[in-house]
């Protein structure tokens, strides 16, 4: 159930779903570090909402799927078939933990550089820089490997947990070489949309990865 629900906390669609005869599968049916672990991977979709919703936009205007394979990033190879891993949106690779018991898998990185983030309630943080190709990741039952792309800003509300439809307070994780953009939308989902381009040569980033 933790697994699935960190997969879902970055797909277009975000539910716990099963028919009336299933065993029950809600978070509080299992223990106390089940319901502790889904709570914090929605936490963080909802912290990830404004990058998500910017993302939404862009692939009505583009055409381009909001979760993507591998294929499209230039994969050949048996990487090019691998659909256990995918693009959320341009910027952010998600690698989901699917084998039961598993604590690590293998990971496909795309040509560049790639941050490796760690996934917390509030948002991500950096970590580390890792280098384009194969890579084994440790990823025990709390951890989701997520990497963000050089060149990326990533929007997040800094109130993760409040149900307005428009943060009042952002954060952004930057990763960038020289420059790292995104499209920060703002609208309420009912009166005119109004966005703006954020770059990170109107914020002070250093060569290696800030939030």
């Amino acid at each position: 159930l933790v697994r699935w629900t960190q997969l879902s906390a970055f797909s277009p669609f975000c539910r716990n779903h099963a028919a009336v005869w299933a065993c029950a599968q809600e978070p509080w049916a299992f223990d106390a570090e089940t319901l502790s672990l889904c709570r914090d991977a929605l936490l963080l979709r909802q912290a990830l909402m404004p990058y998500m919703y910017g993302e939404f936009v862009r692939s009505a205007l583009s055409r381009l799927p909001f979760i993507r394979g591998m294929f499209l990033e230039g994969a050949e190879g048996l990487n090019q078939m691998c659909d256990t891993q995918f693009m959320c949106g341009h910027g952010l690779l998600v690698a989901p933990v699917l084998e039961p018991g598993a604590t690590a898998r293998r990971v496909w990185l795309p040509p560049g550089q790639w941050l490796r983030v760690q996934a917390a309630p509030e948002g991500l943080v950096g970590e580390s820089v890792v280098s384009s190709g194969e890579h084994v990741v440790e990823a025990g039952l709390k951890v989701v490997p997520l990497f963000v792309r050089d060149g990326t800003l990533i929007p997040m509300s800094a109130e993760p947990a409040a149900t307005e439809a428009v943060p009042m307070r952002y954060r952004l994780l930057g990763f960038a070489d020289r420059i790292a953009s995104c499209w920060l939308l703002l609208d309420d989902g009912e009166r005119d949309r109004k966005s703006t381009r954020l770059n990170s040569s109107h914020i002070p980033l250093s060569r290696m990865p800030s939030s």
